[in-house]
């Protein structure tokens, strides 16, 4: 018989757009879709990110707001 075994798993969203961006797709959008779906199957997931928690994982903030006007430059 299988056996799953559930996972607390981190994310680390760029800090560049909130989760899920607004009329944005990238990698903040793939983190965000990623992370529900992770929660849908039963999984602990914590995504550090920018801005306010907009996924159904737990959110820890690491910046207070989103940088856009950081992108292209190393991180914070």
């Amino acid at each position: 018989m299988y056996s799953r075994e559930l996972l607390r798993i981190a994310m680390i969203a760029p800090p560049y757009f909130e989760l899920p961006p607004v009329a944005y797709g990238g990698i903040e959008a793939v983190v965000a879709d990623l992370a529900d779906s992770l929660v849908d199957v039963g999984h602990h997931v914590t995504v550090l990110g920018a801005g306010v928690p907009g996924t159904r994982a737990d959110f820890i903030p690491i910046w207070e707001h989103s940088l856009p006007d950081q992108i292209g430059r190393a991180y914070p």
